[in-house]
């Protein structure tokens, strides 16, 4: 009972600095007007989101884990995104390096990774409220590929922040069944840091891209998937 009340203190005291729960924000910082960008793009091409000047923070910076990060992460939000654009009714696909075809109108989204902090998936599951957390921050940029220019349409940034929901110390029930159940719901629901909240990341990007396609009267508003900002 002592160890337990003591737990439920340090929660409440962690909560009351870190509080919040998983969720990715989109942060916009430059918008074409929808009356500048006039064609509409037959497909949607998910380019490269580089990982060479991304800062590496906490956990994340020892040389295995990084070495795992950078491979994994570019890999897991393209995949992503391509997965989350496809109910938008655009043809989808990957960009092949220096191989764009500027012939047919085409939206290019891209960017890089900024930031990783992987956390701690223990203090995750242990405490929660913020401890431990893990985060991705990105910044992206979508191009319309059918002008001269490679003009602009949208630059936006992301952060994701996983690690909020509370931990095992507050989940535990009286009895021993409700400790067990209390352990495999946060062992399957806390994932992997860095490598969820990327995939939370990409569904957000696509989100926003809907919103823009929206803008421009080009897909049907029951698709639109609002993004967080």
């Amino acid at each position: 009972m002592l160890l337990r009340t003591l737990g439920v203190a340090l929660v409440l005291i962690v909560s009351l600095q870190l509080g919040g729960c998983a969720s990715v924000k989109v942060l916009p910082e430059s918008n074409v007007a929808p009356s500048v960008s006039s064609v509409r793009p037959s497909r949607l091409i998910v380019g490269e989101f580089d990982f060479s000047d991304a800062t590496l923070s906490g956990r994340a910076r020892g040389s295995r884990a990084a070495a795992r990060i950078r491979g994994e992460l570019p890999l897991a939000l393209r995949k992503e995104l391509v997965k989350a654009l496809r109910p938008l009714g655009f043809e989808i696909m990957p960009a092949v390096p220096d191989r764009l075809d500027t012939r047919t109108a085409a939206w290019l989204i891209s960017g890089k990774f900024t930031r990783v902090e992987r956390g701690s998936r223990f203090l995750r599951l242990a405490i929660g409220f913020g401890s431990g957390a893990s985060k991705v921050e990105t910044t992206v940029r979508i191009e319309d590929l059918k002008s001269r220019s490679r003009k602009t349409v949208a630059s936006f940034r992301t952060t994701s922040f996983s690690g909020g929901d509370p931990g095992l110390i507050t989940s535990i029930g009286g009895s021993p069944l409700d400790a067990v159940g209390a352990a495999v719901t946060l062992a399957t629901t806390t994932g992997n840091g860095p490598t969820d909240d990327t995939r939370r990341t990409a569904r957000m990007i696509a989100a926003y891209v809907s919103e823009l396609l929206a803008e421009r009267g080009w897909i049907d508003p029951t698709l639109v998937r609002r993004a967080k900002k």
